[in-house]
This record gives structure tokens, sequence and C-alpha cells, in this order.
């Protein structure tokens, strides 16, 4: 009995340490990129490192090779190589995709996504397709989303740490919840996959690409798009625009249908951005009835600030009425992305977002756009007790693994404002009107002679152009003469008030680029709309924002509106504290005198 105890221990301990061997022997992918992307008649360079592993099997190839090589291959159509590596404990089977441009492949449900195969690489965008029992969800993006009636619908994307997606995950143990941020939780029906066979064509994809003075980078955005269309066979409907507030109120698109990016021309940047106004445009001029899902795609370097006749909530309006999701890709950090997310949110899109040094990623956010239309999972909810703009979370948990994203169901507009909108830009020191402007001023005047009861404000502005006195009279010139234009074209004197900012407002206080100093050289319009309570008092300036932010509670506690902005006074931070509230001028000024004959203190009506 002893020794059979003796023998079983160290039998025991014999499978103790051939497992823990055999751990140690998992087969590990140093180097294997697993897509290459040629020209018929050229050559692709297989070139992979496995470690852990004995040798290399490959499909179509007799023999064994070396745990580290690379092998020259030469196809007419695109084809995938499939690689098995090996060593006595483990075993690993991936796949080497050779995408021949211009071919045209057809297939089964893998072939989903032309030119797609499993990716090795971490990735935070859709880079790759897996069908696998134990792959684990490592990130879960929604792609679109929305309510009909009482039921609710949200699609989305489930990726591993290599961005594939991973198919079949409902025939696996999982869980599915949505609930809102006070935990209510929604129920689901009718989860499955969908997918769109490849080659068949589902898109009408519209991509506007920003080209105001603010995107100095377009050529590496527009470099991007072409990596994209010579990677990917374009067999939706592409088509494209450059906007910006010199682009005309009609969509002239570039059609590409099919084609690429190649014969997209790579204009100046120039003039303001009016992004609200192309998406308008497009949106207005779109036919919905062809049959075929309608995306639009935004790329935008800097905020809307010359539309002027539209906001977001426009966009965000005819986006729902004509079923068209909208995807703002945000560049860079001089956005806001609040407007964008909005305008996302009601049309059931996503937002996205791109650092400014790695505007190549263009290239990935497309791709995982047009692959969430083709390729995702979907399901319905219940929401016939959402009356109001609501927050929700979607979660999947799958083998103990927890992931989520957050989706906004849309059932009430809401107001959306702009930062500033300017009708004009200047050079340096300059107070001449350019001639790109003037037809946007001319079409402002003939609004204003059509409405003989609205009233703007024309508010000048400098940049670093000057001591205080004389930026003043130089920003107040640059208004006076966007006001002689609007008189010229046919608006009432009455209906026009003017005045000077100097360099005390800038929108980029530390001007680090030209774009920026042009921006802050300009003339602002501001509507008089007494509904809107536009009139103000300016009470106190103070050097610091904590004496500011006193001052503000102190009018609070006598019951006045009251709130502080930051400007500059001979290029110091100071700190301006407004009353408002008031709908006309005249109860301004009452309001001002009585303040002024208590506190015996000036103030301003602005």
């Amino acid at each position: 009995m002893k020794s059979f105890y003796a023998y079983k221990s160290a039998a025991i301990w014999v499978v103790f340490l051939l497992l823990l061997f055999s751990c140690s022997r998992k087969i590990e992918i140093e180097r294997f990129d697993g897509v290459s992307n040629i020209e018929k008649g050229e050559k692709a360079r297989l070139d992979w490192s496995f470690g852990r592993v004995d040798y290399v099997l490959i499909d179509g190839y007799k023999g064994e090779f070396q745990p580290q090589g690379w092998l020259e291959v030469q196809t007419e159509r695109s084809k995938s190589y499939k690689f098995t590596a090996i060593n006595y404990f483990d075993t690993l089977h991936t796949t080497w995709r050779v995408n021949v441009k211009g071919d045209i492949q057809t297939g089964g449900e893998n072939s989903a996504f032309p030119g797609m195969s499993e990716s090795f690489k971490p990735s935070g965008y859709v880079s790759g397709i897996v069908s696998s029992d134990d792959a684990e969800p490592n990130k879960m993006k929604i792609m679109s989303y929305g309510k009909v009636g009482s039921v609710g619908f949200v699609d989305f994307l489930l990726l591993d740490k290599y961005g594939n997606h991973i198919r079949d995950i409902l025939s696996r143990d999982i869980s599915l919840s949505i609930s809102d941020i006070d935990g209510k939780k929604y129920s689901i029906a009718n989860a499955r996959e969908n997918w769109v066979p490849h080659p068949q064509s589902n898109l009408n994809v519209h991509i506007l690409a920003d080209n105001s003075a603010s995107a100095e980078k377009n050529d590496e955005l527009l470099d991007a798009l072409k990596d994209y269309s010579n990677s990917y066979a374009l067999l939706d409907n592409f088509d494209f625009e450059w906007f910006n507030s010199f682009s005309s109120d009609e969509y002239n698109q570039i059609s590409l249908f099919q084609d690429s990016f190649e014969d997209v021309g790579q204009p100046t940047p120039a003039g303001l951005n009016s992004v609200f106004k192309s998406c308008n445009n497009l949106l207005t001029q779109l036919d919905t009835e062809s049959g075929f899902d309608d995306i639009l795609v935004i790329f935008i370097f800097s905020n809307d600030n010359s539309s002027i006749f539209y906001d977001a909530a426009d966009v965000a309006n005819i986006a729902r009425e004509k079923s068209v999701r909208v995807y703002p890709v945000i560049i860079g950090t001089a956005v806001n992305t609040n407007t964008f997310k909005y305008i996302a949110n009601s049309s059931g899109g996503r937002l996205y977002y791109i650092d400014e040094n790695a505007i190549s990623d263009a290239k990935k956010v497309l791709q995982e756009i047009i692959f969430g239309q083709k390729l995702y999972y979907t399901l319905q909810f219940d929401a016939s007790e959402i009356y109001s703009n609501t927050n929700l979370t979607l979660s999947l948990k799958a083998d103990g693994t927890l992931v989520m994203d957050n989706f906004k169901i849309m059932t009430t507009p809401e107001p959306q404002y702009s930062d500033y909108q300017a009708i004009a830009c200047f050079a340096f020191k300059d107070t001449t009107v350019k001639e790109e402007f003037e037809p946007h001023i001319a079409l402002l005047a003939e609004l204003m002679k059509a409405n003989p009861a609205m009233t703007v404000e024309l508010i000048g502005h400098c940049g670093i152009e000057g001591n205080e006195e004389a930026s003043y009279s130089l920003a107040l010139t640059r208004a006076q003469n966007v006001r002689k234009l609007l008189l010229a074209g046919g608006v009432e004197p009455k209906q026009i008030r003017v005045v000077s900012e100097g360099s005390s407002k800038p929108i980029y206080y530390l001007e680090q680029s030209g774009w920026q100093a042009y921006y802050n050289r300009r003339v602002e319009i501001r509507w008089i709309v007494p509904e809107q309570l536009p009139y103000e008092i300016l009470a106190e300036s103070l050097p610091s924002e904590e004496q500011a932010l006193q001052k503000v509670e102190d009018w609070e506690h006598r019951g006045y509106k009251s709130y502080y902005d930051r400007y500059l006074k001979n290029n110091n931070s100071m700190y301006r504290v407004r009353i408002w509230g008031f709908a006309t001028i005249d109860e301004a000024n009452s309001i001002a005198t009585k303040l002024k004959n208590k506190y015996k203190i000036a103030f301003e009506v602005r």
C-alpha cells in the first residue's frame, strides 16, 4: 500500500511538471502582419516569427518551415494562406490574406468585408474578423441605434484586443442588458448577428471634409482616404466634397462610385468653417429613395464659425427626417465635442476622435464605420417607457468578461448654440473685407431686407496687432466696413449695431498657428432677438477669477442674473462681470442707471 501511494504521488508530480512545462510552451506570435495588399503581377512577402515553435506548415506548400522565416508568393486573385505553427504541446492556426488590387472576391460569410482576415496586432479599431469559441471580447462599439414607436434597437461591434470583430458570440453562454443611469433595465428581444454578403452593395457613403483655414493637415487626411480606397474596393456608392465658408449652397460632390480617391484634388486650406451649412445643403438635396442606406461621414478640424443661418439642431433634425446616420470625426482638440455628439446621438451615428498627430487613423475610422453597416450584432428592446432624451448603457458579459458602451435615445430636440459666428476675417493690421467674403455678406443682406424687424450686432476683433487703443480702432473699422457692405446691399441703418472688442476677446489667447491668428482677426455677428434677452450690463472688471466669481454671487444674491468672462487688457488677463436678461436696450439702460446711482460705479450696456 505504501508503494502504491508513493507511485501515485510520483505520478501526480510528473503530471504537474508536464502541465507546467506545457504552459511554458504555449506558442507566441512575435511577428505576423496577416495581410498584404499588392498590384496585379506583383509578389507579396509573407514574413513571420513564432515563439516556442518547432516548425511551421503552410497549406499548398510541401515541407516544413522554420519558426522564423519568409515566403514570396504571387497570385492573380486575392487569396488566403493558412499557417499552422506546431510544438509538442501546442498548435496555432492563423491566416495571411493577400489582396490583389482590382480583384473582386465573392464568397460566404467570411467574405462579408473584402480584404479582411484575422489580425494579430493590438488595435482599437476594427482590423479583422475572427470566428472562435474562445475569443475574448475587449471592446464594444455601438454603431447605430434609435427608437421606432415603442421599440428601440441597437447595432454593435464586438472586438478582441487585436481589433477582430468576434463572430458567433450569440452561440456562447453570454448575457446582454440595457440600463439607464438610474439602474432601470429594459427588456431585450431578437438579438441576432447581421451581415451583408460581399460583394453586395447596401450603402451610399457621403463624405464631407473640412478645408477651412484650420485644416492645415488636410493633405494627411486625403492621403489616409486614398490609402483606404487602395486597400479595399469601394463597392458602395461614395461621394466626397471639401467645405469651408466659401462653399456654394449647392452640394458639388465628387462622385467616386466604386472608383478611388485618387482623382480628388488637394485644395489650399482657407476661410472659415461652415460645416453646419454644408451638412444642411447635402442633406436637403439628398434623394433617400434609392433603396440604399445613406450615411454621412464628416471630418472636422475646428468648430463651425460661419454657417450663420444653420446650427447643429438643423443638421440633426434633417438627418433624422431623412434617416441618415451621421458619423462626425473630430481631428485635434479645437472642436466643441458636445455639438457633434448631439448630431451623432440624434441621427443614431457615432462620434470619433483622432489625434492631430495620427491623422492616418482616418483610414481605420472610415473602415470601421463602413464595416459596422455590413457585419454587426443587432437587438431590439422595449422602449415604451422612454418619453424623453435618455442615456443608456448596453452591456455584454461572456465567460466572466464584461464589455459595454453608451448611447442616447433622443425623443426631443435640444437647442444648440455656437460659441461665435463670424462674417469675415482679415489680414494682419488690415481692414479691407476680402472679396471672397462678399457673397456671405450679400446673403446676410438679403435675409435682413426680407425681415426688416431683424437687428444684428457687428462685433469687431483684433489679434496681437498693436496697443490697446490701436487695436480698438482697428477692430471698430473692420466692423464698420462690413456695415458699409450691408448698407450697400439695401439693409436699413437701424437694423445694424456696431461695436469693438479690440484685442480683448481673442478666440485663441496664444496664437500658435497662422489660422488661429486669422480667426482672431474677425468680425462676428450677434442676432438681437428680444425673446432671447440679448442685452447685458457690463459691471466690474477684476484681476482674478476668484474675485469675479465672488462678485457674480453678490449680484445673484441681489436678485440679478450674472456671469463673468475672461478678456485681455494690455496683454493681461482680466475678468468682466456681466448682468444679463434684458429684452430691450431701454430696459437695460434703465436698470444700469439705477445701479449706478445705488452703488456709485460705472456700468455699460451692451
